[in-house]
């Protein structure tokens, strides 16, 4: 426990020398769980909670993302973002910004993960979350008609990808996602 502290010793809970979350995470990350390290869990679980890098219910500050992924080709699922391995990220909303359609322009958000049969999947891993049809060009359309329920949460093993399909120039794709763990 003490070693743990003196690696933190230069760091504040809040302020301009707050533990960042990089440095949580280089000291928790090597932690191996064994009854021998009891102690040193603990501290490190409470100086996470304490500076707002480990979340017991809800977000971590500084995480949010919004990614911005860009198709070129009708027909290919662009992976728009896959969590760091070890980390679980709530995934918002989406939008897209479409240039140079000709007639109607098919746009798809995926979500690629584990579904298999024993828990009442098809056996594939792919699902279609929400699809949008557009012939506007230049404008940003949200993607939310039909869309699941949130707040959706995923890991490494999942994936959020993004299809359009139609004649276009370019489709701009436009993801939400904050980590939760």
């Amino acid at each position: 426990m003490t070693k743990i502290l003196e690696q933190w010793n230069t760091k504040t809970t809040g302020g301009s020398n707050k533990l960042s979350l990089s440095d949580y995470e280089l000291i928790q990350d090597p932690i191996h769980l064994e009854n021998k390290n009891y102690s040193a869990l603990e501290v490190v679980d409470l100086i996470g909670r304490i500076t707002n890098n480990r979340s017991a219910s809800g977000p971590i500050p500084n995480t949010v993302q919004v990614t911005k992924t860009v198709a070129s080709n009708s027909g290919p699922k662009y992976v728009a973002f896959t969590p760091p391995a070890g980390t679980v990220w709530q995934i918002g909303p989406a939008a897209f910004q479409l240039s140079g359609a000709s007639g109607s322009v098919t746009v798809e958000k995926w979500l690629y993960g584990p579904w298999p049969e024993s828990t009442g999947g098809d056996g594939t891993s792919i699902r279609v979350m929400v699809s949008n049809a557009s012939s506007s060009s230049s404008s940003y359309q949200t993607l939310n008609e039909g869309s699941p329920y949130f707040p959706l949460y995923i890991d490494e093993n999942s994936s959020i990808r993004f299809e359009a399909t139609g004649t276009f120039t370019t489709v701009q794709f436009y993801l939400h996602a904050v980590r939760v763990r």
